[in-house]
């Protein structure tokens, strides 16, 4: 999840993951997160997409609420502890 997008960069860091409603793939709704290691050096990233017609209003932000959760302990398991 390298972005050089001021915007996306802005969203991950107070949020914690990034939402594409579409931008990436024409109806693709999108979520990614970034996995950090020793440092808190981004490494990687998961990502979950599905179609549009699939997704009701607030699940993106469910999906990236969750996550959130789930990177969190890959990072702790590669020795991230921030």
């Amino acid at each position: 999840l390298i972005s050089e997008d001021p915007l996306t960069t802005g969203y991950i860091q107070k949020d914690g993951f990034a939402v594409s409603l579409g931008e990436s793939v024409t109806g693709v709704v999108g979520v990614a997160a970034p996995i950090f290691e020793r440092g808190h050096k981004a490494i990687g990233s998961v990502a979950v997409a599905a179609p549009l017609t699939r997704l009701y209003e607030g699940v993106a932000s469910q999906l990236g609420s969750l996550m959130q959760h789930l990177v969190r302990e890959i990072s702790l398991g590669l020795g991230d502890f921030k």
